[in-house]
């Protein structure tokens, strides 16, 4: 049996004790290789100083400075960079081989301080080799001809040289390098020496350093602070000094011998206190070291050719830490950034002389009783030695190079092998086949292609195949299988293309179909199936399901193509949803695993991610961490026993404990990088609180923005908000930085943007800034108060002009309104007249009626109701308006009178709506009448069989009374025909004259006054009456 080793790509390989880089170099934007400083400013900016150039970095893209000699003002002085720092108002400040430079940010122009030989009051020589601030704000600087220091507020220069025969002045005029200690001392590095300075007294003491051979005194290089210890480099190495007796100190950590002989054989460029316990020490030649003070154990980085994450180079110039714990290191080619969070995971590739690329198809992982991991793939089986990290291959003779698409050692050691069209094989734990199982022979299971095999609590095996699920009793072998019919129906599947079974602790089997979740309880053996809803925001997001996964807490979460994650609560039966909106790389999620802290890992088609379900922070890594590829393949991730994670794909696996990922919980500083309008840079710098004021025209703009963490800037994810003018909160990513708006209207906006770190931790408060768009000058206030001014003054003349002719034309139309209105009354009053007339003579030939019949008695009631209704009448007939309550009443006595008139003939109601205030609705008097009198003499008296029933109705519909009077009398038509052969086809004069009054009437209101008649027929054709509808206005009384 041959063995392999892993490839080259291996755990031990690809980390440093937790370190891993990121390189920058000349190719991703950098102004040129050699760096030679680095520094982070407050806003959280790296800026890195090179040989041909200033750089600003925000984690994403490089702004470069460089001298402008052509048009020099406000640019910077010259492009070699050697130094920087920062002042208490975020300016920074920056020495070059040609010039002190003061960079502002607001108004992003640099000002430049010159030596000059007639001016005392400037920096001792314009090429800068340090710069350093105290605590009181001043700044030391560093040149090649001394040292001086510099007062921002009083624009003061001050000198201090070197004197040969003075020993408190600085040892050289030509200065390496400066540092500000705890106690806001000076500590003053020259190629001839160190010094420390007094702040107070400016008292300069010399420092005794035995680090060099005997006739040499050591270059210093650089400072670094640890506790009460001061560490020195120099070109000799390092030297280690008690602050307080400037002595060399002697350390628990190292013996006789003093300093490990790497440390004091080799110069040293730079050195770092990263304030967590480690002092790097970087060399000109030999990469970096790291000295830890609590293990008191030395590491060795370096720049190894094949090493894909080692360092740039080997030459080391700079050092700088950052304020979320990076380390940047500057070599002479390019830049390295190293994070303790910036994890690189272990990858493994199958090579060797027997092993083909199919073999880096992983599928599937199961742990052997020998402790080794046997790893499925679409070139067979492989073993793989996880203590030596050695291959080799599996069941070679019995089993071969079958496909293998899944894994499962039952608790008795068998193996279980799913394949890709060769079915379902069981093998002992030495590789030998013991059994086959296919669908190509009766009892057999589903189908050939195996994707998922899992067990229960009863001895069963569950088998997710291409054809539907199998269920083997693995005491006697027999198979049963659920199939799909072709259509859906109780107690069958929903779907034959099956990627995974997986049974719950409660023995529930959930099937992943590609049309659906299936619930399959096997006692009742019911089945449940899951569909989307377009409808239901609750439903699961995607029938396409690619695996089922039940925690620790007993939350079932479902992976889909396409749908993202699902979590289905049991209790309430409602799925919550996670894809690309919240966070995750891709909406397509193949396999589910949790670790031993609670994560869920996840694999996808763009790399694997973390999950945390309790505050549903999302962090995803790709190949740049280490990754195998961006896709994974389904079934193709596992747990083992010691707690370690093994997911695999297109190109081998990854094997690594969780733990050993330490998790970024620094908050990001948010920056706005850019403001454009119209594809143009605004010019000043933006920050947080700010306001733009834009003119009319310039209501095209963009922000660009980042989150300043530099661990993995890719992964930072963003979220954003125009106030005013967006809806929502737009997600994005690191890809897209840019939020653009066009055609602004004008008003006040505020843009506000959050982000997260590589973790997925959000900066929740953001930055923000006001943006206020200008309108036009016709659309501004002061300009409508003109416009307003202006057409009050014409109105002023127009009015004034028109007055006196309105004053006489208002005379006019008084005295036209006042005849009007007596011409509009003696016309009410005439039609009353006519209207009486009539009445009258219709009620004198009742009583006349009942007197020619000798009916004495009802002649004598008739009367006595008359002189009552013609009383009512004198009193309605002198008023425009009269309550609703007095004409029901004079109804009333109408009907009565009527119904007396024609011996009971016919029977009348009158309903009003409840609730309707009668006493103070007033309308018309004696409108209603004429309608109830011609449906009595016109429908009832020429009805010969049959009751007649008259039926009154009022109520009230916004400013009306709406009536409708009701007969079942013998029609229009019919009571025309009865008219024409008794040869009597004049008109109902009470019809025509209530006509004319409504005419003038209807002249005079605001709201018209309308009738509307329907002749009432039944199904036949028959006529059964007549309807009429009015619409009164009424007023308030």
């Amino acid at each position: 049996m041959m063995i392999c080793s892993a490839a080259a790509q291996s755990a031990g390989e690809m980390t440093f004790d937790g370190y891993s880089s990121e390189i920058y170099s000349y190719r991703k934007g950098l102004s040129q290789n050699t760096v030679q400083c680095i520094m982070q400013d407050s806003r959280g900016f790296v800026w890195i100083g090179t040989w041909d150039g200033l750089n600003r970095f925000d984690g994403y893209k490089f702004q470069i400075y460089r001298p402008d000699y052509s048009a020099p003002s406000g640019t910077i002085s010259n492009e070699t960079i050697n130094a920087l720092a920062e002042d208490n108002n975020g300016n920074l400040w920056v020495g070059t081989d040609k010039g002190l430079n003061l960079y502002r940010f607001k108004t992003d122009t640099f000002r430049t301080f010159y030596y000059s030989f007639y001016n005392s009051n400037s920096p001792p020589a314009d090429s800068i080799t340090s710069l350093v601030f105290d605590k009181s704000g001043f700044l030391w600087i560093g040149t090649n001809k001394g040292l001086c220091s510099y007062d921002i507020a009083g624009e003061k220069f001050t000198r201090y040289y070197s004197h040969k025969k003075k020993s408190t002045s600085i040892p050289s005029d030509l200065i390496t390098s400066l540092h500000i200690d705890d106690r806001n001392r000076l500590w003053i590095g020259t190629i001839n020496g160190a010094a420390l300075m007094d702040l107070t007294t400016k008292q300069i003491s010399r420092i005794d350093l035995n680090v060099c051979d005997e006739d040499k005194t050591p270059v210093i290089t650089s400072f670094a602070e640890f506790g009460i210890v001061m560490w020195i480099g120099t070109d000799c190495g390092v030297y280690v000094i008690d602050k307080q007796s400037l002595k060399e100190y002697s350390s628990n950590c190292f013996d006789d011998t003093g300093l490990p002989e790497e440390l004091t054989s080799q110069p040293v460029s730079r050195l770092l206190n990263d304030n967590r316990d480690r002092i790097w020490i970087a060399t000109p030649n030999d990469g970096v070291y790291i000295y830890y003070k609590k293990s008191c154990k030395l590491r060795h980085i370096y720049s190894d050719f094949n090493s894909r994450y080692g360092l740039v180079n080997n030459g080391i110039l700079s050092l700088a830490g950052s304020l979320s714990g990076e380390v940047w290191i500057g070599t002479v080619h390019g830049l390295s950034m190293f994070s303790d969070f910036a994890y690189k995971f272990p990858h493994f590739r199958i090579t060797g002389n027997q092993f083909t690329n199919n073999h880096n198809l992983i599928w599937a992982f199961q742990a052997l009783t020998n402790g080794n991991l046997l790893v499925g793939t679409y070139g067979g089986l492989v073993e793989f030695d996880i203590s030596d990290q050695q291959f080799s291959v599996f069941s070679e003779n019995d089993f071969g190079s079958i496909p293998v698409l899944s894994l499962k050692i039952t608790p008795d050691g068998s193996i279980w092998a799913g394949t890709s069209g060769k079915g379902l094989y069981l093998l002992d734990q030495g590789g030998k086949v013991k059994k086959v199982f296919t669908a190509d022979v009766q009892g057999g299971i589903a189908g050939n292609d195996v994707w998922n095999i899992t067990t229960d609590s009863e001895n069963n095996l569950w088998i997710a195949c291409a054809g539907g699920v199998s269920c083997i009793d693995l005491a006697n072998f027999s198979c049963r299988n659920w199939l799909y019919p072709g259509y859906e129906s109780k107690g069958n599947i929903s779907s034959n293309i099956i990627y995974n079974v997986m049974v719950d602790k409660a023995g529930i089997v959930w099937i992943s179909t590609f049309n659906g979740l299936n619930r399959l309880d096997p006692e009742s053996e019911k089945i449940y199936v899951f569909h989307h809803d377009k409808g239901n925001p609750v439903s699961i997001s995607n029938d396409r399901i690619l695996s089922s996964f039940e925690d620790s807490r007993g939350n079932i979460w479902v992976g889909t193509f396409g749908g993202g994650l699902n979590r289905y609560d049991r209790k309430t039966g409602v799925f919550s949803k996670y894809g690309k909106k919240e966070g995750f790389p891709d909406n397509v999620i193949y396999d589910i695993v949790e670790d031993r802290s609670g994560y869920l890992w996840l694999t996808s088609n763009s790399g694997l991610i973390r999950f945390n379900a309790k505050d549903n922070t999302v962090a995803h890594y790709d190949v740049n961490d280490g990754i195998q590829s961006h896709e994974f393949n389904g079934g193709a991730a596992e747990i083992l026993a010691d707690g370690r994670l093994v997911v695999g794909g297109m190109n081998g696996f990854n094997l690594f404990n969780p733990k050993d990922i330490k998790i970024n919980r620094k908050i990001p500083k948010l920056v706005i990088t850019e403001f454009s309008i119209f594809n143009k840079p605004y010019g000043d710098y933006i920050e947080d609180g700010d306001t733009v004021i834009l003119g009319p025209s310039n209501n095209f703009f963009s922000v660009s923005f980042a989150a300043l963490d530099y661990t993995n800037p890719s992964k930072n994810q963003y979220s954003y908000i125009l106030s005013n003018y967006d809806k929502d909160w737009i997600r994005t990513d690191a890809t897209r930085r840019k939020a653009e708006y066009t055609d602004v209207k004008p008003g006040t906006y505020r843009f506000i943007v959050k982000g997260t770190n590589n973790d997925g931790i959000w900066n929740e408060k953001g930055i923000s800034f006001v943006i206020i768009v200008k309108p036009p000058f016709y659309k501004t206030w002061y300009f409508r108060l003109l416009l307003i001014a202006l057409a009050l003054f014409i109105t002023w003349l127009f009015i004034r002009g028109r007055v006196k002719k309105v004053r006489q034309q208002n005379e006019v139309a008084t005295k036209m309104l006042n005849i009007e209105k007596e011409m509009f009354d003696l016309e009410q009053k005439a039609l009353r007249l006519q209207m009486n007339p009539h009445f009258i003579f219709n009620s004198l030939n009742s009583i006349q009626s009942f007197i020619i019949s000798n009916d004495s008695e009802n002649a004598i009631n008739y009367l006595a109701k008359f002189s009552q209704l013609m009383r009512l009448i004198l009193t309605t007939s002198r008023e425009a308006y009269i309550p609703l309550s007095q004409e029901i009443s004079l109804l009333k006595h109408y009907l009565d009178l009527e119904n007396m008139r024609f011996n009971n003939r016919f029977n009348y109601e009158i309903r009003v709506e409840s609730g309707m205030d009668t006493e103070y609705m007033g309308i018309p008097p004696m409108i209603i009448q004429p309608y109830i009198e011609n449906a009595i003499l016109h429908g009832f008296m020429n009805k010969k069989t049959g009751d007649c029933r008259l039926l009154v109705q009022m109520w009230e519909e916004e400013d009306y009374i709406l009536c409708v009077i009701e007969d079942n009398g013998i029609g229009r038509e019919k009571a025309m025909e009865i008219k024409q052969k008794s040869g009597l086809i004049q008109k109902s004069q009470g019809i025509i004259i209530t006509k004319e009054r409504l005419d003038i009437l209807n002249k005079q209101l605001k709201n018209k006054i309308s009738v509307e008649i329907t002749d009432l027929k039944d199904e036949a054709g028959k006529a059964t009456g007549t309807r009429v509808r009015l619409v009164i206005p009424f007023i308030d009384l």
